[in-house]
C-alpha cells in the first residue's frame, strides 16, 4: 500500500494540473485510507461522463458491521483536509455506508450487501483506476458467497 499522500503533493501550484487529475487523486488517497483498515477487494470505477453526481466510486468490503465502520471513519478523517464530505448514510447499521465527496462516493460494504447490490458489474463499462492491492486484501470466494466481484 502506498502512503498517503500529504495536501502538498496534491495541491499543486502548477496551472497544467486538471481539476480531473486532483479528483483521481483523491479517489486514490480514499481507497488507501480504506486499505490501510485493511477493506478487501477496493475498486475504483471511473464513472467520468457516464454518471451525473460523481466521477470516481470507491468501492470496497469490510468484514463485518463494525469493520465497514471503521473503514468509513479512516476515509473521512483521511480525505477531511482535501474534500468536504456532503453526507454520510448508513452507518447507524453498518451494512453499507456511503460517503460523499462530490465528485468522488465511496461505498463501504458488507460482504454480503455487496453481492447483493452489485455496483461492479452495474459499471462494468466503466473503466477502473489500477490499483495495487496486496492479496491478504483480496476476498476469497467464501466472503462473497461464492460471486467474483472480479468478473
Amino acid at each position: 500500500m502506498r502512503e498517503l499522500a500529504k495536501l502538498s503533493e496534491i495541491d499543486s501550484t502548477s496551472q497544467e494540473e486538471s481539476l480531473d487529475a486532483r479528483i483521481e487523486q483523491l479517489s486514490m488517497i480514499a481507497a488507501d485510507a480504506a486499505m490501510n483498515k485493511k477493506a478487501l477487494d477496493p475498486v475504483i470505477i471511473d464513472v467520468r461522463g457516464k454518471a451525473s453526481y460523481a466521477d470516481f466510486l470507491v468501492v470496497c468490503t469490510g468484514r463485518n458491521d463494525r469493520h465497514v465502520t471503521a473503514i468509513a471513519d479512516s476515509v473521512q478523517d483521511e480525505m477531511k483536509p482535501y474534500a468536504e464530505n456532503l453526507g454520510r448514510e448508513g452507518l447507524s447499521k453498518g451494512h453499507w455506508v456511503l460517503l460523499d465527496f462530490g465528485d468522488i462516493i465511496v461505498h463501504v460494504f458488507h460482504a454480503h450487501t455487496r453481492y447483493v447490490y452489485d455496483i461492479e458489474r452495474l459499471w462494468s463499462d466503466a473503466p477502473r483506476l489500477p490499483l495495487q492491492v496486496p492479496d491478504e486484501l483480496k476476498g476469497d470466494a467464501a466472503l462473497y458467497e461464492g460471486y467474483d466481484i472480479n468478473d
